[in-house]
């Protein structure tokens, strides 16, 4: 940018040209251009520091997105709480429209709306996630614990349960044996 005659080499933001030229609006006309060169220099090289997302991601949001698994779920989860579009959404921190959007519209959810709704559900967000086309992260993979290091009678009570298919059923059974070995433990 030049200033008075010198060349100054200051590393600007668009955000800082686009301050620079509002101020500059009052000034003489070749200065407004040199601000002008300097946000487009500035915008140039912002972009160009931009690394693109991961190759697997970009892999991921490309795919085609099929909303009928993710709707069907989602409806599920809404009968079993008896709750509405609206109500879903706002208990879960998002805006009122996002869950219809979802379901009546099938427009594929943000990450951030998946985990979201995932915890608002109590489900495991990589569900919605695989769901809505996303790939799962692995900060919510479930740790499997070996069977070498439990009693026969818990591995055949684990093994019972994962044989469940229907992940709210299965979730309502494992909080009930929690809640009967609670009481055991207090006695």
């Amino acid at each position: 940018m030049i200033f008075e005659g010198r060349v100054a080499r200051v590393r600007l933001t668009p955000s800082a040209v686009k301050h620079q030229a509002a101020i500059s609006l009052s000034l003489c006309p070749m200065y407004n251009e040199i601000v002008v060169n300097a946000y487009i220099q500035a915008r140039r090289g912002l972009m160009a520091e931009r690394t693109p997302p991961p190759t697997a991601r970009r892999r991921a949001l490309k795919k085609r997105y099929d909303p009928k698994p993710l709707k069907a779920r989602v409806e599920q989860l809404l009968i079993e709480h008896n709750e509405s579009y609206r109500e879903a959404a706002l208990r879960s921190g998002l805006d009122h429209q996002s869950v219809r959007r979802i379901l009546s519209v099938g427009q594929r959810p943000a990450v951030q709306t998946c985990i979201l709704l995932a915890d608002h559900f109590d489900v495991n967000p990589n569900e919605f996630l695989e769901l809505a086309g996303h790939l799962p992260l692995k900060m919510f993979d479930v740790k499997t614990v070996t069977a070498q290091r439990l009693p026969h009678e818990a591995v055949e009570v684990a093994l019972d349960i994962a044989r469940i298919p229907n992940p709210g059923t299965r979730k309502a059974l494992a909080k009930a044996i929690r809640t009967l070995l609670q009481r055991y433990f207090e006695e």
